[in-house]
C-alpha cells in the first residue's frame, strides 16, 4: 500500500503586490512550481495564482516541505532586475526550530554539495538564537529535550544550505526528513498538531528601481504557534514573529 504524501494544511494568500511584484505565503507541502523531481504532484503555488496574471516567474524558491514568503516577478524585465538582488548577503532571513541549545550567534562557513552531490561550493550562514527551551520529555538517551528557535541569514544561496549547515552544527531542524534527527522527527510525528518541516522563509529585502527599500515579511502559520506553545518557548518582543 502506497504512502499518501502530506498535503498543504493552509491556503496560499497574497502578502504584497505592486505593478512589478507579487509576494505570497506558501504553505508547507506545496511545490513552488511543477518539477520533474515530483512529477506525480498536481498542485503548485504558481498554479494557484497563474490564471490571474499574464506572466509570473518566482524570483526565489523554497523547498516543498518549508513554508513562507515566495516572490513572483510580473515580467521578464522585473525578473532580471529583482532576481539578482536576492543573491545579496542579508537579503533573506529564515526562522527554524532546531534540536539543542543555541545561546550565542554563530557564523557557519563550509562547503555544501549541489543537488547532484558531486560538486561542493563555499557557503555561509549567520545564525542568531531567538529563544531556547527545555522540555520534560525524553527523546533518546537524555531525560529532557532541548530546542532553540533561531533566525538564519544565508549569505550565499546553496542547495539545502540552511538544513545542511544546521545538521553540520549538530542542531538539525525539527522534522527535516533528509538531514534531521530521526528520533525527534518520529516524536513530533505523534504530536496532535500537523507534522511539517519547521523552516520558514520570514523576511526578504529588495530595492525598487528608484532605490526605495521594500521589506516583506511572512508571518508563520498558526501551526508554528502550536509548536512554540507546546515547547513553552518565550518569544522576545524584539522578534515580532506574530
Amino acid at each position: 500500500m502506497s504512502k499518501v504524501p502530506p498535503q498543504p494544511f493552509e491556503v496560499p494568500h497574497v502578502i504584497f503586490e505592486n505593478e512589478h511584484l507579487l509576494a505570497v505565503f506558501k504553505p508547507n507541502h506545496l511545490l513552488v512550481h511543477p518539477t520533474s523531481l515530483d512529477k506525480h504532484e498536481t498542485s503548485s503555488l504558481i498554479g494557484f495564482f497563474r490564471d490571474k496574471y499574464s506572466w509570473l516567474a518566482p524570483i526565489n524558491r523554497i523547498d516543498k516541505p518549508a513554508s513562507g514568503l515566495v516572490i513572483f516577478a510580473k515580467s521578464p524585465e522585473d525578473y532580471r532586475f529583482f532576481h539578482l538582488q536576492l543573491s545579496n548577503p542579508g537579503a533573506k532571513r529564515y526562522l527554524a526550530i532546531v534540536r539543542g541549545y543555541l545561546k550565542l550567534p554563530i557564523c557557519c562557513f563550509g562547503k555544501t554539495p549541489d543537488e547532484s552531490g558531486k560538486q561542493y561550493r563555499d557557503s555561509k550562514s549567520i545564525i542568531t538564537p531567538i529563544s531556547t527551551t527545555e522540555c520534560n520529555w525524553s527523546v533518546g538517551k537524555y531525560p529532557t529535550s532541548r530546542y532553540s528557535l533561531i533566525q538564519v541569514e544565508p549569505m550565499t544561496g546553496r542547495w539545502h544550505q540552511i538544513k545542511i549547515h544546521m545538521a553540520q552544527l549538530r542542531h538539525p531542524i525539527i522534522c527535516d526528513q533528509r538531514h534531521g534527527d530521526v528520533k525527534h522527527n518520529n516524536f513530533f510525528r505523534e504530536k496532535p498538531y500537523p507534522y511539517s518541516l519547521l523552516l520558514h522563509a520570514w523576511k526578504y529585502q529588495l530595492h525598487n528601481r528608484n532605490g526605495d527599500v521594500i521589506e516583506l515579511t511572512s508571518t508563520p502559520s498558526n501551526h508554528w504557534k502550536l509548536v512554540t506553545e507546546d515547547l513553552g518557548m518565550f518569544i522576545p518582543r524584539t522578534f515580532r514573529i506574530w
